[in-house]
């Protein structure tokens, strides 16, 4: 079953792929064979992130940025690209759950002190 981001990329990767010249769908068909074989970007994001929803979030983010920066790419750099934007993306989500928990316990320390009358 096709989550909202899934349907997002999908659909927004058939709208390239129908304004594209046949060299551009060459480049589609790789990007398409890439979110076919997402399987081991989603497998990396969650050898960082502990977290299989986070995780497919992070894959279908990273394929969006893939397609906002398509025309800057080329063939060669596409799968190097998925997979640092991935990596990027998870260290971005660790470092935002860290400063969460880290807020949290402030908070909580704060609400344990006592009050000054």
């Amino acid at each position: 079953m096709l989550h909202d981001p899934d349907v997002y990329v999908l659909s927004r990767a058939l709208h390239t792929a129908m304004t594209m010249t046949a060299s551009e769908r060459h480049f589609g068909k790789t990007v398409e064979t890439l979110y076919n074989q997402r399987a081991w970007l989603v497998m990396m994001a969650n050898s960082y992130v502990q977290n299989m929803e986070a995780s497919q979030d992070i894959v279908n983010d990273s394929f969006i940025a893939l397609l906002e920066n398509i025309d800057r790419l080329d063939d060669a750099v596409l799968k190097s690209f998925l997979a640092t934007t991935v990596k990027n993306k998870c260290l971005n989500y660790l470092r935002r759950v860290n400063c969460e928990k880290i807020i949290h316990r402030i908070e909580k320390n704060i609400r344990a002190m006592p009050r000054l009358s």
